[in-house]
C-alpha cells in the first residue's frame, strides 16, 4: 500500500510542477510575451526544458520571410541529390575515390581461431573477420592476385581477382 502511495505522490509532484511554470506565463496580458513564455517553458535544448524568465522590456523582432524566387544555395543542392544513390551523386558531382587496392599475398597465417592474417605485397597486413572454411581459405593462398574494395556498410573486402570470392576483412598494420 506505501508503495502505492509513494508512487502516486511522485506522478503528483511533477504534475504540479509542470503547471506552475505554466500558470505564470498565463499571468502575462501581451499575448505575445505570453507565446514566448510558453515557447521558453515547453522547447527543449538537448532534450532538457529551458528555464528562462522572459523580461517585460524585451522587443520581438518579426522574421521576414525569403521570396520564393531566391533559393538557398546550400538546400538546392541537397534537395537535388535526394533519393539518388551515391554512385549517381559520385558520377555526377564527379567525385574521384579510391574503389580498390590491387595487391598479391605474400604470406598467408593460418590461426587456431581459424581466422586468417594476410602479408600483402605493398606491406599491408589484413586479417579476416570471421573464421573461414576450408574451401574460403584455399581460394586466397600465397601468390593470389587480390583487390581490396571498400564496402556501403563500413568495413573491406577482399575478393580474389581470378575466383571473384570475397572475404570480410579489417587491416591490423
Amino acid at each position: 500500500m506505501i508503495k502505492y502511495l509513494f508512487i502516486a505522490a511522485l506522478f503528483i509532484t511533477n504534475y504540479s510542477y509542470a503547471n506552475s511554470e505554466a500558470a505564470e506565463c498565463s499571468k502575462i496580458k501581451s499575448d505575445s510575451k505570453r507565446l514566448l513564455c510558453y515557447d521558453l517553458i515547453f522547447k527543449e535544448a538537448s532534450s532538457v526544458l529551458v528555464e528562462k524568465k522572459v523580461p517585460a522590456t524585451k522587443k520581438i523582432k518579426a522574421v521576414k520571410p525569403k521570396p520564393d524566387n531566391i533559393v538557398d544555395k546550400n538546400t538546392t543542392n541537397k534537395e537535388d541529390n535526394f533519393g539518388l544513390s551515391y554512385e549517381q551523386i559520385r558520377k555526377a558531382e564527379k567525385i574521384e575515390d579510391k574503389k580498390a587496392i590491387r595487391s598479391s599475398i605474400v604470406r598467408v597465417t593460418k590461426q587456431v581461431s581459424r581466422k586468417i592474417t594476410f602479408r600483402l605485397e605493398n606491406g599491408q597486413i589484413w586479417k579476416s573477420e570471421a573464421a573461414l572454411g576450408a574451401n574460403k581459405a584455399a581460394q586466397f593462398k600465397k601468390g593470389s592476385n587480390i583487390e581490396l574494395v571498400k564496402v556501403r556498410l563500413g568495413g573491406y573486402s577482399m575478393v580474389n581477382t581470378k575466383t571473384n570470392s570475397r572475404i570480410k576483412v579489417k587491416r591490423v598494420k
